[in-house]
């Protein structure tokens, strides 16, 4: 699993229902049910119910699954409130129900070369080969997807970089 596309700052809807991040999975199903999403400080949430990530393909974890709130958004999984990005730098991790780390960015836009964390679009790994920890393989998205309220991105679908 690879995290691909995370958006930290929608414009067109509020910070605690439209931020999300995107999953993808290159190898066979995955049931993420007993898996944390966590940061380094303290947001920390175990998902409860069966949320599958097929073979090849993606899944988008939100803040909120409704599309009016969301941004217009369908999202495998609504962590609600429990997990929030912040729009200066932070870090979006990813563990299996043992607790190894499968997945993690850390992003800064302080950092050298810095991070591109636009308002209103997401940032995409260019690739989902690539490092996603390299700021140098992460891309704004430019396109606004389908049903979107105004912000830029490819939630639940290949980068569009």
């Amino acid at each position: 699993l690879v995290i691909t596309e995370i958006m930290v700052n929608p414009a067109a809807v509020a910070d605690n229902k439209g931020e999300w991040f995107e999953i993808y999975n290159a190898g066979p199903s995955v049931n993420l049910k007993g898996w944390t999403i966590r940061d380094q400080h303290t947001d920390l949430h175990v998902i409860p119910v069966d949320v599958l990530v097929p073979a090849g393909d993606h899944a988008v974890v939100g803040r909120s699954s409704v599309s009016l709130e969301n941004g217009g958004i369908t999202v495998a999984y609504d962590a609600g409130g429990t997990f929030q990005l912040a729009n200066g730098g932070d870090e979006v991790i990813l563990a299996d129900p043992e607790g190894q780390v499968m997945d993690q960015v850390y992003f800064d836009t302080a950092g050298s070369p810095p991070w591109p964390v636009p308002d209103g679009a997401s940032i995409s790994l260019s690739d989902p080969a690539l490092d996603n920890a390299d700021p140098d393989n992460w891309c704004v998205e430019t396109d606004a997807w389908s049903g979107s309220a105004g912000d830029l991105g490819t939630p639940g679908a290949p980068t569009g970089c």
